[in-house]
């Protein structure tokens, strides 16, 4: 057994040379094959070298820490005389020990894993596997691998998790796929390392495309692009994983061209335009800036002279805030939101800007709602309503197939 996780003698398939998986109900059963026996002691030796670190002026991302080891564990290889054909999948595997995440470098590895759940120290990892859906798997990650995990994504996310609130996002860029990793830890958690791991799959869907998949309706479609054209202001509301992204970038693809748009996210998911002649401009947004007084941010949006503020996420009450007051002051805002319907979207506005303020729900032109059936996986708009006046009460839905009138 190396790093925690077994030899199999026997699996339902492989995964490169080394890697190998079973599929047991209820569990996706990882590990190594025999052959990874001949290569034990200089997987140790090499790994005990590793990670290195150079000063660069790439900003700190995966992708480059990923390549610099690599070149140099390959070299080293080289050197000790193992056969060219085994070097690559190799160097993958001393990098991953050398960082103390073996688990999650053979997970990341399986092409079918979607997202990977990592519920605590010492807790099965699971998976969300497109060949047979959420399993529990046989690793896990000890005290160190957790520790590990959140050294790994305060690195590339620039401060601690603690500082942070217990919560950060980045990217992990490996092996041409991009992953977001959202990890929590305290004060949101009792101590332990909670992680989520979602494969973004890099499709940038126009709102055409999202009509011939079915994600959108021909009334709902009709109605979207018409509306596009006067520059509304959208808000996307929906559960965690409906689509509520997709959409805002096929919405961000229709917007007519010449437009100044500025984007804030805390991991980029917004589509880069700009080589389509687009005017962009990806501003990052972390807990540092939410110390700050939200008057202040957004004056930093106005000075910035933007026609459009998009927010590739509004999670806090802060974020809500900002968004509300970008409104007031006359700029235009694309966003999304977590919020399973109208009801519970008002009531979280509402306490985050406060009790006995006037909220300005007349300028938000547009609000749509996704959602996904949890046994099919199928993303669609669910409802789209337009606030009337100064309330939510008074809306309509347009050309939505079932939904409920509100």
């Amino acid at each position: 057994m190396l790093s925690g996780i077994p030899i199999l003698d026997e699996w339902s398939g492989t995964i490169g040379k080394f890697y190998r998986y079973l599929y047991v109900e209820p569990e996706i059963i990882y590990g190594f094959s025999e052959e990874i026996l001949d290569y034990i002691d200089v997987i140790e030796e090499i790994s005990k070298e590793y990670p290195r670190f150079r000063r660069s002026n790439q900003p700190p991302e995966f992708q480059y820490l990923y390549a610099i080891n690599i070149m140099a564990i390959e070299e080293d290889l080289e050197r000790h005389g193992i056969e060219r054909e085994d070097i690559p999948d190799l160097s993958d595997i001393i990098f991953w020990r050398a960082i103390n995440l073996s688990q999650l470098g053979l997970l990341l590895r399986d092409p079918n894993n979607l997202e990977i759940y990592i519920l605590g120290e010492n807790r099965p990892i699971h998976v969300h596997n497109h060949g047979v859906g959420r399993r529990r798997t046989n690793l896990y990650f000890e005290e160190s691998g957790a520790v590990a995990l959140r050294r790994l994504a305060e690195l590339f996310y620039g401060e601690g998790v603690y500082r942070a609130g217990g919560s950060i996002e980045v990217d992990i860029i490996y092996t041409g796929e991009k992953y977001r990793l959202v990890l929590d830890h305290e004060p949101l958690t009792h101590g332990e390392t909670v992680a989520v791991i979602r494969k973004n799959i890099m499709n940038y869907n126009d709102l055409d495309t999202l009509l011939r998949k079915g994600f959108i309706n021909q009334q709902s479609y009709e109605y979207i692009a018409k509306e596009l054209v006067g520059t509304p202001s959208i808000l996307i509301a929906g559960p965690p994983n409906t689509g509520k992204t997709t959409l805002l970038n096929a919405i961000v693809k229709r917007l007519p061209k010449g437009l100044r748009l500025l984007i804030i996210e805390e991991a980029r998911e917004i589509e880069d335009l700009r080589y389509e002649g687009r005017h962009q401009a990806f501003y990052k947004h972390t807990s540092i800036l939410n110390v700050k007084h939200r008057e202040l941010q957004t004056i930093f949006n106005l000075r910035r002279s933007p026609d459009y503020v998009i927010f590739g996420e509004v999670l806090s009450d802060y974020e809500i805030r900002l968004m509300l007051d970008t409104l007031l002051m006359g700029i235009k805002v694309l966003a999304t939101i977590h919020a399973a319907d109208i009801d519970s979207l008002k009531k979280r506005l509402e306490n985050a800007y406060g009790q006995g303020y006037h909220i300005p729900y007349y300028n938000i032109d547009m609000i749509i709602f996704t959602e996904r059936d949890l046994l099919t996986g199928e993303r669609r708009i669910s409802n789209i309503i337009r606030p009337r006046k100064d309330s939510l009460k008074n809306i309509s839905n347009y050309g939505i197939e079932g939904a409920n009138s509100p």
